[in-house]
């Protein structure tokens, strides 16, 4: 009895082992799966990257502007510049580095950093990385090897983040560098801030090989998707004037805001007050042209007076008054546009004189956008087509043709 009792246990221990191991094969096959489905989902999944490529084009605005002073005005610091570090005052060039708004480079203009911090919270961002392409300090900052200040960022991400960052593919000395976007919604618009959920990743790949999505080649059915940009910023003067200059401004002639009903986008637009003087109520931007480009300009009109009201806007000193016309209160709001081929690269200011009659002129949505950039060099759409399917936009939209 003993002998086939002690049988029956070591048949049961055999059983429990065999048992025990079938199931810790499919517990760690299906994790795996489950792992690999929670990457598809939450890595790089096509809206995110769509997502990340829009978004992108805004963040370098923001750079933009950061780094715009009164002390050093129209400097621009690309995602490439903003590999250095500052330890102490000392420039050191990292291969990684995380950006929130509190970093360095939006210290020199708070209105920039308010902008990005708004930036941040709209659009669920919890960080964003650049990174040079070739990721092989990863091996070494993971087995504390590295003394690069990139290991010093690399090592204090999450979880998540790691794993992104080690599924990301590179080549070693491989030229150009990521722009990681990391949200923390959970993929069903849900806010998930903490580290417990996933959150969700994308990126775009600056130089060297292509961005990880060609906004200009994907096909939708027979047409093609093209990504536009409004190089004007705040053209709807939501922000009130930021971003424009008050040029000829005298202490008899004021500039004003409405946030009323006559407005054609947002809250608010910019009019000229009563008792303007010529050439000197006017608003100006500064822009940034290249050689051979064409530009659609365009800016929307309104006023209350029956007496015509004259308008104007160009490019700065480059090619005299591209629109001069006047408009009357049967017109109501009007779409003013026109094309503007640079003959060099170089940077000028956009235009928009008030005229010099005493009435209001309301102008709000104004816009102005590189076609040759978002179309490619000779397949720039023609002025009516722009006019029948460009709307206003602010900083980025997508479009078909």
């Amino acid at each position: 009895m003993k002998k086939r009792n002690g049988f029956v246990f070591v048949e049961t221990m055999v059983t429990v082992v065999i048992l025990s191991t079938a199931l810790l094969v499919i517990y760690s096959l299906f994790n795996n799966i489950l792992i690999k489905e929670h990457r598809k989902a939450y890595f790089d999944d096509p809206i995110y990257v769509y997502r990340t490529n829009y978004l992108t084009l805004i963040f370098e605005e923001i750079i933009k502007d950061a780094s715009t002073t009164s002390v050093n005005p129209g400097e621009y610091v690309n995602f490439s510049e903003l590999l250095a570090t500052y330890e102490n005052g000392v420039r050191r060039v990292s291969k990684l580095r995380m950006f929130t708004c509190n970093n360095d480079i939006f210290n020199k203009n708070p209105e920039a950093k308010a902008r990005c911090q708004q930036f941040f919270i709209d659009n669920q961002i919890y960080r964003i990385y650049i990174s040079t392409y070739d990721l092989s300090y990863i091996d070494e900052c993971a087995m504390n090897n590295g003394s690069g200040p990139e290991c010093n960022y690399y090592n204090s991400l999450n979880k998540q983040a790691r794993l992104y960052f080690k599924q990301l593919p590179y080549l070693r000395n491989g030229e150009g560098y990521y722009v990681i976007f990391e949200f923390y919604d959970n993929g069903k618009d849900g806010v998930c801030s903490s580290e417990k959920c996933m959150h969700q990743f994308g990126s775009v790949k600056y130089g060297g090989l292509t961005n990880t999505v060609n906004l200009n080649t994907i096909p939708q059915s027979q047409e093609r998707t093209y990504l536009l940009t409004n190089q004007v910023r705040n053209g709807s003067f939501e922000s009130n004037f930021t971003g424009f200059n008050n040029n000829g401004v005298t202490s008899n002639t004021q500039y004003n805001f409405i946030a009323s009903d006559n407005y054609r986008f947002g809250t608010k637009s910019s009019y000229r007050t009563p008792g303007s003087i010529t050439n000197q109520n006017y608003l100006s931007q500064p822009q940034s042209f290249k050689k051979d480009h064409i530009y659609y300009y365009f800016l929307y009109a309104n006023t209350p007076s029956t007496t015509p009201q004259s308008l104007k806007f160009d490019i700065h000193l480059k090619t005299g008054t591209l629109v001069d016309t006047t408009i009357t209160s049967a017109d109501g709001w009007q779409k003013f546009a026109v094309m503007y081929e640079s003959t060099e690269t170089d940077d000028s200011n956009i235009s928009i004189n008030f005229g010099a009659n005493t009435d209001n002129l309301y102008i709000d949505g104004v816009g102005m956008v590189d076609l040759t950039q978002a179309f490619g060099a000779g397949n720039e759409p023609t002025l009516q087509w722009c006019n029948e399917n460009i709307e206003y936009f602010d900083t980025a939209t997508f479009i078909t043709k």
